[in-house]
């Protein structure tokens, strides 16, 4: 997530969701079964509206029980549609640039994906000697 290249072209978030949901979440490919009780996430991140289909998708990966979160970067992201692909306005976020994710999504996104860390466990362990 930190490290990322921005690619242009076209916004075809449905696509990418359902590649994510026959490829990454696989158990050919190494995903846990479902019910095996270890959450499947996905943080979308999109610059735009869908130039394709996105329901579909969206339906499909909640089936494999894939929790969907949204990211919407510039204006030009349409809250309705981030909504609809995480199922909750809690799960989505907004930001005005790619600048701007490092900064303000990843401890909104560690929160949110990761509840049961705390605080103290995000510290590096102290050494005596």
């Amino acid at each position: 997530m930190f490290c990322f290249r921005y690619l242009t072209g076209l916004t075809r978030t449905g696509a990418a969701i359902q590649h994510v949901t026959d490829e990454v979440f696989s158990e050919r490919r190494g995903a846990r079964p479902l019910g095996s009780g270890v959450p499947r996430i996905v943080v979308v991140i999109t610059d735009g509206r869908s130039q394709d289909n996105v329901m579909v998708p969206v339906q499909i990966a909640k089936m494999k029980e894939i929790q969907l979160f949204a990211v919407g970067v510039t204006n030009h992201a349409l809250d309705s549609e981030l909504e609809m692909i995480a199922g909750s306005k809690k799960r989505t976020f907004h930001v005005s640039a790619f600048e701007d994710l490092n900064a303000r999504l990843r401890s909104a996104i560690q929160k949110v994906t990761c509840p049961s860390i705390t605080r103290s466990a995000l510290q590096p362990p102290m050494f005596h000697g």
